[in-house]
């Protein structure tokens, strides 16, 4: 699997030397962090790129509040990390030239390619990180004409050089399937999140993220990775269609891990980029330590391993009960093992979706 129309990317590479990106962006309820991720991708050092924002019917004005920004009218007083401010501040030049589809019409087939640099597409409904972003896939792949899409969080700034060393690192990896960064946390802007992606084997049953250089301090010689972390992966566009896109029966958490695992099945390679950098919040729209969290880590860490490691059951069910449900025990978190139930529950049930959240 090639990349259609480009060459080797780069600092020095010419604009029609590269290839065309499309930033997958996925906002529910959350405009201020996006529209602060929105400024850091227009400045990124990338002469070929548009910006596909898909809304999952957002009741808090994020909608309106995008026209406003885009078109020069809103200049939000956005809450930043002080050390990260260069990266959104000051405001790129506005206005934004931007076209708006319904998702019926942005995912036609008769779409056709569109000269602006900003799409917002009104998804209809809260349809899941995964439902989201397809539709954002599906509309990408209607155009025809951009080989490389880049699924990204709303909630992460990116360095202006990242979109090329990604794209660099596709260009020089042999069937490649997917590309990861860097990832740092927003908060502590020297600590990293991730390197690439995370780990997900017969060994390691429940997803990890992978951040070694916490302990080696180089972020060149990251351990294997499993799965590119959907917070931030570029892919093309082909590949990412061939393999099927994100499963919605995972909703949100587990569906890049299902991408990456089939890419790979596709003969597909993984990669990863050190020098690309961005920075994220972390948590996204459930966020961490919570039920929520813990009933969707739950029920859909048991369908990965179900779908790839059947054999491994078992253990997987062993594991379940001593690092999900022991330490809630212990801490006296009944919400939090109640969600942990659930989640069983819903797995054995075949219950996919957003479920019991």
């Amino acid at each position: 699997m090639g990349i259609s129309d480009s060459g080797a990317g780069g600092p020095g590479a010419a604009a029609d030397d590269l290839p065309h990106v499309a930033v997958l962006l996925l906002n529910w309820n959350a405009w201020g962090i996006t529209v602060e991720c929105l400024e850091s991708l227009f400045r990124l050092e990338y002469p070929r790129l548009t910006v596909v924002l898909c809304d999952n019917a957002s009741t808090d004005g994020s909608v309106d509040r995008f026209r406003e920004w885009a078109n020069g009218t809103f200049v939000p007083e956005l809450v930043v990390q002080p050390r990260l401010r260069h990266l959104s501040h000051p405001p790129a030049p506005k206005p934004i030239e931007m076209t708006e589809y319904t998702r019926a019409e942005a995912e036609s087939l008769t779409v056709g390619p569109v000269a602006v640099p900003l799409v917002l597409i009104h998804n209809g409904g809260n349809i899941g990180y995964a439902g989201g972003n397809n539709v954002g896939m599906r509309y990408v792949a209607a155009r025809g004409d951009i080989p490389l899409l880049l699924v990204l969080n709303n909630d992460i700034v990116v360095a202006p050089d990242s979109l090329r060393e990604l794209v660099k690192c596709a260009s020089e990896t042999p069937n490649v399937g997917a590309v990861g960064a860097t990832m740092f946390e927003y908060n502590a802007p020297d600590e990293v999140q991730a390197l690439g992606g995370g780990a997900f084997s017969r060994r390691q049953l429940f997803p990890a993220l992978v951040s070694s250089a916490r302990r080696t301090g180089d972020r060149s010689a990251a351990t294997h990775i499993d799965f590119i972390s959907g917070a931030c992966l570029l892919a093309p566009t082909a590949a990412v269609i061939r393999a099927g896109m994100f499963d919605e029966a995972f909703y949100i958490y587990g569906e890049d891990i299902d991408l990456s695992l089939g890419l790979e099945r596709l003969g597909l390679r993984l990669a990863y980029a050190p020098a690309a950098h961005i920075w994220h919040r972390g948590g996204g729209e459930k966020g961490y330590g919570n039920p929520k969290h813990d009933y969707l880590t739950v029920r859909n860490s048991l369908f990965l391993v179900r779908k790839y490691f059947p054999y491994m059951m078992p253990t997987a069910i062993v594991y379940l009960v001593y690092r999900m449900m022991l330490p809630k025990i212990m801490r006296r978190q009944w919400d939090r093992l109640a969600a942990v139930f659930r989640g069983w529950r819903d797995f054995r049930h075949g219950v996919v979706g957003k479920g019991s959240v």
